[in-house]
C-alpha cells in the first residue's frame, strides 16, 4: 500500500473518533431537552383552585351588599319598644274611659253630681282636645277636633249642666274617638328616636319630648277615668268592675 492511501485512511479513522466540539455539544442537548421543563407553560398564574379567577372579589362584594341592605331593611322595620309601650298604655286608658261612658241616660250626660262638676259631655269634649292638643306636639299640625272645641273643651273651661251650650253628645263622642285614632296613627309613623325629639309646638314646659307628650296624655285620661267613677257613684250608676 502507498503512504499516500494509508495517509488518507488513518486521516478518516481520526476524524470519526474526534469529539464533537463543546458548542456543537450543547446545541444538541438543548435541542433535546423540553422546552420549560418544570415551569407553567402559561405565563400567568394559574387560577386559585376551586375558585374562578377574578370571581371571588366579586362574589364576596356582592354578598356585602346583600348584608348591607338586609341590615338596613331590619333597622327600617325594627320594633320600637318605648313607643309600642307608650301607645299600649294610652289605649289602655282611652279603652278605660270608654268602658266608665257606659250606661248614661241623655238625661245624664250632662248632669253633675255633688263635688263631681266635669259632667261626661264636658269630659269627652275636654278629652278630644287633649288628643288634639298631643297630636300638635308631635306633628305640627293643625287642630283635629271642631273649631271652638277649644273653647268649649280646653284648659280653664268650666263645664256647665245645659246641653244647649253644647254640640250633641254624639258628635263629642265621636270627636274624641276620631282625634285619638289619628294621634295613634301619627304616633305609629314615628320610632323611638323621633318621639325622643323635642315637641313641634310649645308646651309651656309640660312636656319635654314626643314620647313624654304620649305619656302624659295616658296619664292625664287616667285622672279622668277616676273622676267619671265618683261621677257614676253620685249618679247612682253601677260599678264597672
Amino acid at each position: 500500500m502507498s503512504k499516500k492511501a494509508s495517509s488518507s485512511k488513518a486521516s478518516k479513522k481520526s476524524s470519526k473518533a474526534r469529539p464533537a466540539k463543546a458548542g456543537a455539544g450543547k446545541s444538541a442537548r438543548s435541542a433535546a431537552k423540553p422546552a420549560g421543563k418544570g415551569k407553567p407553560a402559561s405565563k400567568g398564574k394559574p387560577a386559585s383552585k376551586g375558585r374562578p379567577a377574578g370571581k371571588g372579589r366579586a362574589a364576596t362584594s356582592s354578598k356585602a351588599k346583600r348584608a348591607s341592605r338586609a341590615g338596613t331593611s331590619r333597622a327600617a322595620t325594627s320594633s320600637s319598644p318605648m313607643r309600642d309601650r307608650a301607645l299600649a298604655h294610652a289605649q289602655f286608658a282611652h279603652g278605660m274611659i270608654n268602658k266608665f261612658a257606659e250606661g248614661f241616660g241623655p238625661e245624664q250626660v250632662v248632669a253633675q253630681a255633688g263635688a263631681c262638676p266635669n259632667h261626661l259631655l264636658w269630659t269627652l269634649g275636654h278629652l278630644a282636645s287633649s288628643a288634639s292638643w298631643t297630636h300638635g306636639m308631635i306633628t305640627g299640625g293643625t287642630p283635629i277636633v271642631p273649631e271652638g272645641y277649644s273653647t268649649l273643651f280646653g284648659m280653664g273651661s268650666k263645664p256647665i249642666g245645659d246641653p244647649a251650650l253644647y254640640p250633641s253628645f254624639n258628635e263629642v263622642r265621636e270627636a274624641y274617638e276620631s282625634s285619638f285614632r289619628r294621634l295613634v296613627n301619627a304616633v305609629e309613623q314615628l320610632d323611638d328616636r323621633a318621639l325622643l325629639q323635642a315637641p313641634e309646638q310649645d308646651s309651656g314646659g309640660f312636656i319635654s319630648d314626643k314620647l313624654d307628650a304620649l305619656n302624659k296624655l295616658a296619664w292625664h285620661e287616667g285622672w279622668h277615668v277616676g273622676q267619671l267613677s265618683d261621677l257614676r257613684r253620685g249618679l247612682g250608676l253601677p260599678n264597672v268592675f
